[in-house]
């Protein structure tokens, strides 16, 4: 039998046949590397708008009199027109309002001022009565009290506490003698710490603003220094915010003397034990380091260090341009997910099924469990749904417990069956309207938020005053850094005047 011969060529082009797909790959990859490499080269050199940028221009100021438009910000006239443009009269200071144009004024900035420095942040019910920060902190009231006695009048950038007996929080125990510093601005003559109120409220203060060396109030620079993880973790129901991080409640390590409820199917559930899992909790808060903090109920740890406010032009805010709609560009946004989703640990429970994994009534009972004030906790004896027992029982008006100074965002539902949108995570916008005399937050829809908006878009950066910055100026050599900056480009991803 005669034997076939390997033809070789055909074997070349058979390989290279069944590698045809691979082949079309490389050359594709090939392709979009030389056009990522031209299109960057062009971005860096065709830009003639940021080379023509002075580097060294101060920050930019928000204007008075003009409106802010849903992040668009129109000249007086420009609003006239608009509000004409709409059918509206440009004489009636309501048509403004009607198209969700606000007027940046004197008047809305100090109210926003004062909204930022004394308005509390949180519902009583929920901070105060179920997680207990204010028992929290005045475990160490004492020592707080000592420290600023110490002071003799005068001011500091950190108050530092010695405590007077050993204090153990989870598994840690601090002993007495120990020095901690609490991130504390104190102003000269006072003797409570700026943003903080004696009863443990707190205000937007505590976290974004600081002193100088001289003791004046910097308003939007963040207290990197603040001991956030030690005054959540001093609270008796810390673990009430178990969806700041990663904890599931149902974790079989955290079983033990917990509660049984009925969970929304009917089932009967053992919740975690209140002591393990307060403690295991503790443990994890303490691990956040200092000016840093959990905001968002999604039961990731995604650490996030405290902000400075000085926003105007700086938007889109926060790293991944969330809150980007409303008014103030989003920034009106990121002020309502402070005194809302973020601080607001209760209404996280309507959507914990699809964020969370977890049944809203584990939530809730998690939640109310190990209350601070004895009186809101789960009945004993009694297995109840822990959502019945919350709206029936203790607190049968949320207005004046979960829902203290938020309302539903009109089209999102009904509370507690809220649907998130773009603007609020849970649904709910902080718009108190009291009409109390005294409530400075209290007005038309979104007012508080707003106000604060445009207090934070009048606020720009301290000058740097160190010796050595001095010493940069007198010598060029900021001046000569800032050609180096403009030659390598550098302002094609760092714009001016922010630099983020």
């Amino acid at each position: 039998m005669k034997q076939k011969k390997n033809n070789p060529k055909t074997g070349v082009f058979r390989v290279l046949y069944g590698s045809k797909s691979k082949i079309f790959l490389l050359i594709c990859v090939f392709l979009i590397s030389v056009f990522g490499i031209l299109l960057s080269n062009w971005l860096m050199t065709s830009q003639t708008a940021f080379a023509k940028t002075d580097l060294l221009q101060p920050a930019p100021t928000q204007p008075l009199g003009y409106y802010d438009y849903f992040g668009k910000l129109l000249s007086p006239q420009e609003a006239s027109q608009l509000v004409a443009n709409k059918g509206l009269n440009p004489n009636n200071p309501i048509s403004y309002q009607r198209i969700g144009a606000v007027k940046i004024t004197k008047e809305l900035i100090a109210q926003g001022e004062d909204i930022f420095f004394n308005r509390k942040i949180s519902d009583t019910f929920g901070l105060q009565g179920v997680f207990g920060l204010g028992q929290g902190t005045n475990i160490i009231s004492d020592e707080i009290g000592a420290a600023i006695a110490n002071l003799r009048g005068q001011s500091t950038t950190n108050l530092k506490i010695t405590l007077q007996k050993d204090l153990t929080i989870g598994s840690r125990t601090f002993p007495k003698g120990t020095v901690i510093p609490t991130g504390f601005k104190v102003q000269k003559g006072q003797v409570v710490a700026l943003g903080n109120a004696p009863n443990g409220d707190i205000t937007c203060a505590v976290c974004h603003a600081s002193l100088s060396k001289d003791g004046k109030i910097l308003a939007g620079v963040p207290n990197g220094e603040l001991a956030i993880p030690l005054f959540i973790a001093l609270s008796p129901n810390t673990a009430a915010g178990f969806a700041r991080l990663n904890f599931n409640p149902l974790d079989p390590q955290y079983k033990g003397n917990g509660k049984t409820i009925i969970d929304s199917k009917g089932n009967k559930v053992q919740l975690p034990d209140p002591e393990k899992f307060e403690k295991a909790f503790d443990d994890a808060v303490l691990d956040v380091p200092f000016g840093n903090f959990e905001s968002s109920p999604d039961g990731i740890r995604d650490t996030t260090q405290i902000p400075s406010v000085f926003t105007f032009k700086d938007h889109p805010y926060l790293s991944d341009g969330q809150f980007a709609v409303g008014p103030f560009a989003g920034l009106s946004a990121i002020n309502n997910a402070v005194h809302s989703s973020e601080i607001n640990l209760l209404a996280a429970a309507q959507l914990s099924a699809d964020t969370l994994g977890i049944d809203p009534e584990v939530y809730i009972g998690t939640f109310l469990q190990n209350a601070a004030v004895k009186s809101l906790r789960l009945p004993e004896g009694v297995i109840v749904k822990p959502s019945e027992w919350l709206r029936g029982v203790i607190a049968p008006n949320p207005t004046q417990a979960e829902l203290e100074d938020q309302i539903p965002v009109p089209g999102t539902g009904t509370y507690p069956n809220l649907r998130p949108s773009l603007f609020t995570y849970n649904g709910l916008v902080f718009s108190p309207n009291t009409g109390k005399p005294g409530d400075i937050a209290s007005g038309p829809f979104l007012f508080a938020n707003n106000a604060m908006s445009a207090f934070q878009n009048s606020l720009v950066p301290p000058a740097n005053q160190t010796s050595e910055n001095w010493q940069a100026l007198n010598s060029n050599s900021v001046k000569r850094g800032a050609k180096v900056f403009e030659k390598a480009n550098c302002a094609t991803c760092h714009i001016p005047p922010f630099y983020y």
